[in-house]
C-alpha cells in the first residue's frame, strides 16, 4: 500500500486488511500457482472469518492466545471468543 505525502486514509484498519490480502493473493498465484478459483474460495474464507470476529467482538482489547482453541484433528476451530 502506498499513500502520498499528506493524505490520510478514513479506514486504515479496513485499507490494511484489504492490502494485506492482495499481497497474500499475489503469493498464492506466484509463489504457489494456485488457481484464481481456489484463491478466491480462500479469501472468502479470510473475510467471513473477519466478519463474523468483528460482529461478536465487543469494544474490548483484542483476542489473546486463550480466545482460540484448536481440538484435535477433525473438531472445529473457535475464533474470537465464539463457542
Amino acid at each position: 500500500m502506498v499513500l502520498l505525502q499528506g493524505v490520510s486514509l478514513l479506514r486504515p484498519e479496513d485499507a490494511v486488511f484489504e492490502a494485506m490480502l492482495e499481497g497474500w493473493a499475489r503469493q498464492q498465484r506466484g509463489g504457489r500457482r494456485l488457481q484464481p478459483k481456489t484463491i478466491e474460495d480462500r479469501r472468502r474464507v479470510v473475510e467471513r472469518l473477519r466478519r463474523r470476529c468483528r460482529l461478536r467482538r465487543p469494544a474490548s482489547p483484542p483476542p489473546g492466545p486463550g480466545d482460540v482453541t484448536s481440538g484435535s484433528a477433525g473438531q472445529d476451530v473457535t475464533f474470537c471468543g465464539a463457542a
